[in-house]
Order: C-alpha cells, then sequence, then structure tokens
C-alpha cells in the first residue's frame, strides 16, 4: 500500500511542477518509523526535505503542525497521509481552486458520508467543476499557512479524532470537496467511496 500510495504522489508532484514550475512544490516527509524501502518511494517526486517525528498519529501530525506553521504567507499547505492513492491532478486542481476562491480549506477525498445527513449542502461551480461544501475532513487536507497559524490552538490538540481539532476550522470556515468524485481515495477498507467503486468498474486508475 505504501509503495502504490506514494508512487501516486510522485506522479501528481510532477504533474504539479510541470505545470507551475519546479519551485513551486516544495516536500516535507514527516515520518515516523518509515523504511528504506518507504523512503525511497518518495525520492522520485523530487527535492524534499525530511524531518523526523515521535511515532504515534498525533506526534506525526503536529509535527506536520510545526512545519506548516513555519510556512511563508503565500503558502498553500497540504496535509497528506500515506495511505492514499492521488489523481494526478490533485496538486494541480486545488492550486487553481484556492487562487480562484476565498475558502479556508479543501479536501481531495470525497466520499457520500461527508455530505449524508446534511439538510442543507451547498454546491458551488469553480472553474466548471462542482464541489461540496462540507464540515469534516480526514488530517488529508488543504490549508493555506496563515490559517495554519490562526488556527494552531486548534490543530496542536489533535487526540486522535479530527472531531475536535481539524473539524471545528470547518464549521467555522468554508472547506470544499470535489462533488460526486474524488482527488484521492482514503485506501482504509471502510473507507472506500462509491465514488472509487464506480470509477475501479469503468476501468478507470489512480495510479
Amino acid at each position: 500500500m505504501v509503495k502504490r500510495c506514494g508512487a501516486s504522489f510522485v506522479v501528481a508532484a510532477e504533474r504539479f511542477r510541470r505545470q507551475f514550475g519546479a519551485d513551486a512544490l516544495r516536500i516535507v516527509l514527516v515520518e515516523d518509523r518509515l523504511s528504506e524501502i518507504g523512503r525511497a518511494v518518495y525520492l522520485p517526486a523530487g527535492p524534499l526535505k525530511e524531518v523526523g517525528s515521535e511515532p504515534g498519529n498525533r506526534e506525526t501530525f503536529q509535527r506536520q503542525v510545526d512545519v506548516a506553521s513555519q510556512a511563508d504567507d503565500e503558502t498553500l499547505v497540504c496535509f497528506l497521509e500515506d495511505d492514499y492513492i492521488l489523481d494526478p491532478d490533485m496538486f494541480c486542481e486545488a492550486f487553481e481552486l484556492f487562487n480562484a476562491t476565498s475558502m479556508a480549506g479543501f479536501t481531495p477525498h470525497f466520499h457520500p458520508g461527508l455530505v449524508n445527513g446534511g439538510t442543507n449542502v451547498r454546491l458551488l461551480s469553480v472553474n466548471g467543476k462542482f464541489y461540496a461544501h462540507v464540515p469534516t475532513t480526514t488530517c488529508t487536507f488543504f490549508i493555506s499557512a496563515t490559517d495554519v497559524r490562526k488556527n494552531l490552538s486548534r490543530l496542536r490538540r489533535y487526540y486522535g479524532s479530527e472531531l475536535g481539532n481539524i473539524n471545528e476550522i470547518w464549521r467555522h470556515n468554508v472547506c470544499l470537496a470535489p462533488c460526486c468524485r474524488t482527488l484521492a481515495e482514503h485506501m482504509h477498507k471502510s473507507d472506500l467511496s462509491y465514488v472509487w467503486v464506480k470509477s475501479k468498474l469503468n476501468g478507470e486508475n489512480f495510479s
């Protein structure tokens, strides 16, 4: 799984750099207990900085927050877990979306649970594509470095669930998700979306 997900990251990174320039993407690999085989998967993505972390989801995420909080105001930050298969256009589309809107967050992973139970799901059309206004994300999301600093107290209190920290941000700000499609598929068996299942049946492949 690490190899397949890492390979999709490399493809998406390469496509972004071809479109926006080699210096437009900076990669920081925050890792705990990453094997040499796992590390080698990410090296073709281009120059990257490696940062170690204490073992554990909370510790690693908080280390990511530390790194993101040091970026300049013009930086769009992507927090990305290592068990997602990425669409090749994920970074490009997210970058264009932030440049076209004033939203606070974006999750590339869409599944019906993001809007299930909602009585007033807002849909927006941006650059000819539809997006849903969602109140929840996983730990994979895009946010500006400025908003990272504004929400440091929320982000730092991660305790194993996104409800009390990350999703607290989206309850007060606009976060979008690609509507009825996905740009990143979480490879948890219980989290595979209907969008992903349908694309597999149609012979599409994110890797």
